[in-house]
């Protein structure tokens, strides 16, 4: 349940969402999807594999990703992170795939709630966009804080746990309490989350063109 009427000037807010301009969404996208990408190159290096082909591509990651260097970068990032044979299915509900799906939820919930609370609307989204998705602009947002999760798997599969038992789930909503970083500065992971969704807000009020999007710390 989200409380969208939680923000006064939620339909203030909500005219300026179905009237930013293409290109503005295009610039933005770009920028989320640069960050997930180089969000994936340093889980690739904390887990001491070689990041630079994802580095390469970051840099190439066009206006609105037009030429889908995102999907380029997946098909070297998960056969590098959990082997040649992994497949990434997001509808999984066992093995490695359900462990990613759980933390991903977890992330995406609490995006839609600091949407709600900033007086955006989650289903009107930068990139992301069908009749039957309500939360289009928490998909958006969620993905260059995908990787939170991804490292988290990464640990509990060297522990080989591989299923969604209950110490799983609960390792991975310490995604949730956890740091990352802001600027440079490592605060809590829901209050940089607060940040970035204030920073979409003022991009499509002000006309602003940067997005303040947590990463994790190398």
């Amino acid at each position: 349940m989200q409380p969208l009427t939680g923000n006064s000037l939620h339909a203030q807010i909500l005219q300026l969402q179905t009237t930013s301009s293409p290109e503005l969404k295009a610039i933005l996208w770009q920028q989320v999807i640069r960050a997930k990408i180089n969000a994936q190159a340093v889980v690739l290096n904390k887990s001491n594999i070689d990041a630079g082909m994802l580095i390469k591509l970051a840099g190439k990651v066009l206006l609105g990703d037009s030429t889908n260097v995102e999907a380029q970068a997946a098909r070297s990032y998960w056969p590098l992170l959990f082997g040649m044979n992994f497949r990434r299915r997001p509808d999984a509900s066992e093995g490695v795939n359900s462990l990613l799906n759980y933390g991903y939820a977890l992330i995406r919930s609490a995006v839609a709630r600091a949407l709600s609370s900033a007086g955006l609307h989650p289903a009107l989204g930068i990139h992301h966009h069908h009749r039957q998705n309500a939360f289009a602009l928490a998909d958006d947002l969620i993905e260059p804080l995908r990787p939170s999760v991804d490292l988290v798997v990464v640990e509990l599969q060297k522990n080989s746990i591989e299923s969604l038992t209950p110490d799983a789930k609960m390792t991975l909503l310490s995604v949730l309490t956890s740091q990352i970083e802001v600027n440079g500065q490592k605060i809590a992971f829901l209050d940089a989350l607060t940040n970035y969704v204030v920073s979409y807000r003022k991009c499509i009020e002000q006309h602003q063109s940067r997005l303040v999007i947590p990463v994790i710390s190398v």
